[in-house]
């Protein structure tokens, strides 16, 4: 029986029981565990950095926040504790922290969040306190954005910046609540570029003396290039800002979308990491993007998919790989160390799969084990019941027993034949036997599984008339 029981000795939970309650349960959980252990602490302020051991700040903070308040429906105290104070450290002073666009983004997202668990944070705090300073941190951040926006609708680090297709995408959905993002929803759809895809600035809304000025920090033209080409990471942040309009341009936008990041998926079941780079504050920076994450979010929320669709199980599996077996920390690849950032966007993610696969009936899930059941049981080469439990053997284990087999069975017949030799009768008999041993894992192989013959009608069909014609051969010699 498979056992899919929720730990109960955790004091975590994420969703409503369904079929699937433990669906991605303890991957979150770790994760969760993780990311309160390498908490920093600097200058009185908690929270966290994008990797461990690194000062906090105020984006990363807001990211932890928001991920674990989202995707856990339930806390301990003293994760609660810890959550509210790196809140009072850095969301609930918005300006006293924040620098550009992403980081008002993400604390406002995180704000939303934290008002809806108000009721959660009653154990730590004062919640009639913590309400009124959630209310006016989310007004500063909204101003601020607002006040931030460019003329062409679009957001950059700051007002007056390049527009950003991941920027305003962001500003979308921290913005989603109060409203007034229709001019953003607009540039965005300027920008999908004619593949489908979204890269993260468009070349046509790039003025020539930006370029220029920005032409001055990088050796080739190529690096800028590769921001205006289409990337998993802003095709799928684009389609989750897009799903708020309700213009038939933006359905039809996100279809084309879609199209793109099923084209361009890669064979593991990922999306390549899409890698920003650009010019703040006179200095060439980098920002990493986790593009599978923002892939699957936009496929899942957009209803373009769903958790049962072959390309989603594939990422989802792609995605579990990513996660380190001892922090348990996400990586963006198989070769970097987990992150903070990463860590959140997983989580996301597999909330976000966890409540589309809450809508499985008991009855689907029964049909799907049973149906699992039965191709295991016709997949196996052979299978054998012992003491009420079934053991499948498959091809490799098939040509191992062969290997080990036909060697013990040769180093017999060369035993027994130093004395028989001069038997005529003896060479039939040892050759028959080899023959029959060294094939019987293929006989199942051939035979049996396919055409749901036993075991000695194998042997007498395939092996009986061959074990005949090379005893005969042998005594000729």
């Amino acid at each position: 029986m498979l056992d899919i029981a929720v730990e109960t000795h955790r004091p975590y939970s994420t969703v409503d029981a369904f079929p699937l309650q433990g669906l991605y349960l303890e991957e979150m959980q770790s994760a969760v565990d993780w990311l309160l252990e390498i908490r920093q602490e600097q200058d009185g302020l908690v929270g966290w950095g994008w990797i461990q051991h690194i000062p906090p700040n105020e984006q990363n903070t807001a990211e932890v926040v928001h991920a674990i308040l989202l995707s856990m429906h339930e806390l301990p105290s003293s994760a609660l504790q810890i959550l509210y104070q790196s809140a009072r450290s850095f969301l609930l002073h918005p300006r006293e922290h924040g620098r550009i666009s992403a980081d008002y983004c993400w604390m406002l997202m995180a704000l939303q969040v934290m008002e809806q668990r108000l009721d959660w944070f009653r154990p730590v705090c004062n919640t009639a306190v913590l309400k009124s300073d959630i209310d006016r941190a989310k007004a500063e951040c909204v101003d601020w954005l607002r006040a931030q926006q460019n003329a062409d609708g679009g957001w950059g680090d700051t007002q007056g910046s390049i527009s950003l297709v991941s920027r305003t995408a962001m500003a979308v959905l921290a913005l989603r609540e109060v409203g007034g993002v229709e001019r953003a929803i607009e540039w965005l759809l300027a920008q999908q570029n004619p593949d489908g895809g979204f890269g993260n600035r468009s070349a046509s809304s790039t003025n020539a003396e930006q370029l220029h000025e920005q032409l001055r920090y990088f050796t080739s033209h190529e690096k800028l290039e590769y921001q205006h080409q289409s990337n998993a990471a802003c095709t799928g942040l684009a389609m989750l800002a897009l799903r708020y309009s309700h213009l038939s341009a933006a359905r039809s936008a996100i279809r084309r979308a879609y199209q793109w990041l099923m084209t361009h998926q890669q064979p593991g079941g990922g999306w390549n990491v899409f890698q920003e780079v650009g010019v703040r504050d006179g200095k060439v920076y980098t920002w990493r993007y986790f593009s599978t994450a923002w892939a699957l979010q936009a496929l899942i929320l957009t209803g373009c998919c769903h958790y049962d669709d072959m390309p989603v199980l594939d990422a989802v599996d792609y995605l579990l790989s990513l996660q380190d077996e001892y922090t348990r920390g996400w990586r963006t690849s198989q070769d970097t160390d987990p992150f903070t950032w990463a860590t959140c966007n997983a989580l996301v993610t597999l909330h976000h799969l966890r409540r589309d696969a809450a809508k499985m009936k008991s009855k689907n899930w029964v049909a799907i084990l049973r149906e699992w059941k039965e191709l295991k049981r016709q997949r196996a080469i052979h299978t054998v019941k012992l003491f009420r439990r079934f053991y499948s053997f498959n091809m490799p284990v098939a040509i191992a027993f062969s290997t080990v087999s036909s060697l013990l069975c040769l180093a017999a017949v060369w035993i027994v034949c130093r004395d028989l030799v001069h038997v005529r009768w003896a060479h039939y008999v040892l050759t028959s036997v080899i023959v029959t041993l060294m094939g019987g894992p293929w006989i199942v192989a051939t035979r049996f599984s396919d055409r749901n013959l036993n075991w000695i009608q194998s042997f007498s069909l395939v092996y009986g008339p061959i074990g005949v014609l090379l005893g005969l051969l042998l005594m000729l010699v």
